[in-house]
């Protein structure tokens, strides 16, 4: 005989008043919680939305999930988009879900975009390598409640730093010969301003703006961090790095002089990033997607497997609520 579990009586309701420790406080249990489901983060790209949305779904008054997104304008009407301002978000579970109580978050969500006169939801949860321990119920409660898988990117990342090419440690030692010099910097704004020159030079998207990422490093001291490779008292490549979670390190918008190619300037900035993101203590650096909207960027591609990478999938899933 099958013996059927009670309901869990899981709600929804909006992050109220300071309810901000309590929210950290479950987003510090997620198993693959990152900064982009804090508020903080979500306040500092406010002007992205509509509205923002930090929500919190609670079973018997314990807090089993969160999601902070944004309410946007598209085509389909007004969207929730989590994230809305990020490379990822989506629902953070919190302790281990049953089968249950992830369905029932799923139904408590899509009850609430009803009530808030959202058409559709759009969710980008982190790759699962960014999780301490892979749990993909929530997944297939999205699934069986007619979430469609409408986009996958292929993201490379780093478990160390062993198995490498030889060719980049080769690089990096040309680049120190040749004058180059890595360094952390707290110049943010002129890093930014950097990244942002050569990107709308090669004609790249770059929607980063210098105010919110210093404010960012404000919100969260020590997990934002930027990186350069100078030489002859110039900056010929910078990274920008977030510190997401103890477990992962994104280095995720990096950009190198044309002309100082010949120095390999991006070997050295990437592999002493990498290791400085090791020494801290992550067990996961993100090289960030080698992919756009599906297809394969060769040139990036090409870069990234120099470093002989895994490579994890960033899902994203919809469904439309009317």
């Amino acid at each position: 005989m099958i013996v059927e579990s009670p309901a869990h009586e899981v709600t929804v309701t909006p992050m109220r008043p300071g309810e901000e420790p309590l929210w950290r406080e479950a987003l510090d249990r997620s198993a693959g919680g990152t900064f982009y489901h804090d508020p903080a983060f979500s306040a500092v790209y406010a002007w992205k939305a509509e509205r923002v949305a930090n929500l919190l779904f609670r079973d018997g008054g314990r807090v089993i999930a969160l999601l902070t997104g944004g309410v946007v304008r598209d085509a389909e009407g007004p969207s929730l988009r989590s994230p809305f301002s990020s490379s990822f978000g989506g629902l953070a579970p919190v302790g281990r879900l049953s089968l249950r109580q992830a369905l029932a978050v799923v139904a408590e969500l899509e009850a609430w975009a009803r009530r808030e006169g959202v058409r559709r939801i759009v969710l980008q949860p982190p790759p699962l390598v960014y999780a301490s321990q892979v749990d993909e119920t929530l997944e297939f409660a999205l699934r069986h409640a007619g979430f469609a898988q409408i986009a996958a990117e292929l993201t490379y990342y780093l478990d160390g730093l062993d198995g490498i090419d030889p060719v980049v440690p080769r690089n990096a030692r040309k680049a120190q010969a040749e004058g180059c010099r890595f360094a952390e910097t707290d110049d943010l704004a002129g890093v930014i301003e950097f990244l942002a020159g050569i990107k709308t030079l090669r004609g790249h998207p770059f929607d980063l703006r210098a105010e919110d990422v210093v404010r960012l490093a404000a919100e969260f001291p020590g997990r934002v961090s930027a990186f350069e490779v100078t030489r002859e008292g110039e900056r010929v490549a910078a990274m920008l790095a977030y510190a997401l979670s103890r477990r992962v390190v994104l280095g995720f918008h990096w950009a190198q002089r044309a002309e100082a190619q010949q120095h390999r300037p991006t070997d050295l900035l990437v592999l002493e990033a990498a290791r400085w993101a090791f020494a801290r203590g992550a067990r996961v650096f993100d090289l960030g997607t080698t992919t756009l909207g599906g297809e394969p960027e060769w040139g990036v591609t090409r870069f990234k497997e120099k470093f002989r990478p895994l490579g994890a999938l960033r899902r994203r899933f919809a469904r439309a609520c009317a």
